[in-house]
């Protein structure tokens, strides 16, 4: 009789963890795009979670010294598409005429190249001059600091990974 309850009890436990266990993957593991920001050389990286799949980067212009903001959609199969790019002057590197299907305004002071350009990943190589970030559910991250080798070269792309969300906590698992 006793070995009998124990052992329906054991049964009763292990059908209560795994309802437990199915009901926390159901509810709180999902799949997100993570923005990964990686050292080509070390293969150090960084990973994001993108409200929106949505972020900017932003640089000053190496000739011209003047700011340009480049904002970035992740769609399907991880592609990074880039969306406008919003800028204050014309040179080596900036869209001075408008393309097939781009629309071209000038904003006060500015110019707004909307577009859909599509990359699967972003090959760059950083200093501090440019003084590189990149925007991420409105927190500004220099990309100069992110990395910690002298010459940073740097690939940013997307991936689907699964992630945890406890209370207002999330962790890329």
């Amino acid at each position: 009789m006793k070995l009998s309850f124990v052992k329906s009890k054991t049964i009763y436990i292990s059908i209560l963890i795994l309802i437990t266990l199915i009901i926390i993957n159901l509810t709180i593991i999902h799949t997100a795009n993570i923005l990964i920001i990686e050292d080509e050389k070390s293969e150090i990286y960084k990973e994001f979670i993108c409200n929106n799949n949505e972020f900017i980067l932003s640089y000053t212009h190496s000739v011209l010294l003047t700011p340009v903001e480049e904002y970035f959609i992740i769609g399907e199969n991880n592609k990074l598409m880039l969306r406008k790019t919003i800028y204050e002057s014309f040179g080596v590197g900036l869209p001075y005429e408008q393309q097939k299907d781009e629309d071209f305004e000038i904003i006060g002071e500015k110019f707004m190249l909307t577009c859909s350009e599509e990359f699967s990943e972003i090959n760059m190589i950083i200093s501090p001059i440019p003084n590189h970030e990149i925007i991420i559910n409105g927190n500004v991250y220099n990309l100069f600091e992110m990395i910690n080798e002298e010459i940073k070269s740097i690939k940013i792309y997307s991936k689907q990974k699964k992630i945890l969300k406890i209370w207002n906590k999330t962790i890329i698992l």
